[in-house]
């Protein structure tokens, strides 16, 4: 099992770091989703590591392996050559594909022999993936099926890796499947949560998560699929998210869409210069807004890459400061849902209570949310115990 090493801490969320084969990784960590044909991607693996300062990176081993000259190329020099990057490489295993299309046409085994034969970093097992909203019955069976794979993954593979927690919307299964998942996997991979970033459903992810984290072993690396949009990632974090991989900085160039950690923005409707960073102090974004369709999609795409890595460093400097808990506040106010969010998460405040520091630096409040924080709830209670020897509240 990997050695993951704790550095700092706020609440659940931490600051550490492990070692690949390919070099190490301090968390939490983006990992840029990368095409495996760079043809197809608009920022190059030598400009992530390089200009963004993003030392590892997520790719497909299913679009690879289907692809007969990715695969070939992976084959022979490895998926480090095929990315000409030399970093951290995690593979994921196609069940994101089977989930959006219906069907995959390799099987669990395969495609774990692939990924270990293309020497990738942290191979990813093939899990079932579980709606949201199906029925107990069918979450169940797709949980199961995840927790056979895995074993016999962990036989066949010495390296690292990742073990997908599935379960729906129902807390018996998410329990289940993250205890078994901790007992296999150095990286726990919180999955079946792209529908709810998609829509928008924080207070449902954030429901999810209370019942998946405290049922995670606290010496595993924690990746949650899916957390792309930089608004997102202090609220992630808040559960002890580790791991966070991105291709919203895509996605959304694609549309023409610039991500910010409020939110994000039509290109198009941009008058003023509203960006200072340093790519859009070379062209601003209303001149970026004029170019050919290739070059604006690039533009934007790094844009929302270096946003992304920026946000992610506000995140781990807010961890080692002890004020996640108002960085979440804030970003919070961006959006009614991400609001929700935070409002479903106070809701379970004891879950977070155990990793909770009693001393804090000067507390800052930032609206009503911040009375309603972990430790704010546990002085209360203290307190009207002692004052009026009223029982514990309800959680």
């Amino acid at each position: 099992m990997a050695e993951f090493e704790l550095l700092d801490r706020d609440g659940l969320a931490r600051i550490g770091r492990f070692d690949t084969p390919h070099g190490r990784v301090e968390t939490p960590a983006l990992l840029p989703v990368v095409h495996p044909d760079p043809t197809r991607q608009p920022v190059s693996t030598s400009e992530i590591r390089r200009r963004f300062g993003l030392g590892a990176v997520i790719t497909s081993s299913y679009i690879t392996w289907r692809t007969p000259a990715l695969r070939e190329a992976a084959e022979r020099g490895g998926i480090h050559g095929l990315l000409d990057f030399d970093g951290p490489v995690m593979t994921d295993s196609g069940a994101f594909q089977q989930h959006a299309y219906g069907h995959v046409e390799v099987g669990p085994e395969e495609i774990l022999e692939f990924q270990n034969a293309i020497g990738t970093d942290i191979a990813t097992v093939l899990d079932v993936f579980v709606e949201p909203g199906v029925e107990h019955a069918e979450a169940e069976a797709g949980v199961e099926t995840t927790i056979e794979r895995a074993r016999a993954a962990r036989r066949a593979r010495a390296g690292l890796l990742a073990v997908p927690v599935q379960g729906g919307a129902f807390d018996d299964l998410r329990a289940r499947s993250a205890r078994e998942a901790s007992a296999l996997g150095d990286v726990l991979a919180i999955g079946g949560v792209v529908p709810l970033f998609e829509q928008y459903r924080f207070a449902d992810l954030a429901r999810a998560l209370v019942s998946t984290r405290p049922h995670l072993s606290p010496g595993r690396i924690v990746h949650l699929f899916g957390t792309g949009h930089p608004m997102t990632f202090a609220f992630a974090a808040l559960f002890g998210v580790d791991l966070f991989d991105s291709s919203a900085y895509h996605k959304f160039a694609r549309r023409g869409r610039l991500l910010f950690p409020e939110g994000s923005v039509a290109i198009d409707d941009l008058r003023e210069r509203t960006c200072r960073c340093a790519l859009c102090e070379e062209i601003p974004l209303p001149e970026v807004a004029k170019l050919q369709s290739a070059e604006r999609e690039r533009r934007i795409a790094e844009h929302n890459l270096l946003t992304s890595a920026a946000e992610m460093g506000v995140v781990r400097q807010a961890i080692r400061d002890g004020t996640l808990w108002e960085l979440v506040e804030r970003r919070a106010t961006a959006h009614p849902a991400l609001r929700a969010g935070l409002s479903a998460a106070l809701g379970r405040w004891e879950v977070f209570l155990p990793t909770e520091p009693v001393s804090r630096r000067a507390f800052r409040e930032t609206g009503p949310p911040s009375y309603e924080r972990p430790a704010v709830r546990w002085f209360r209670q203290r307190l009207e115990r002692y004052l009026f020897g009223l029982p514990p509240a309800r959680t």
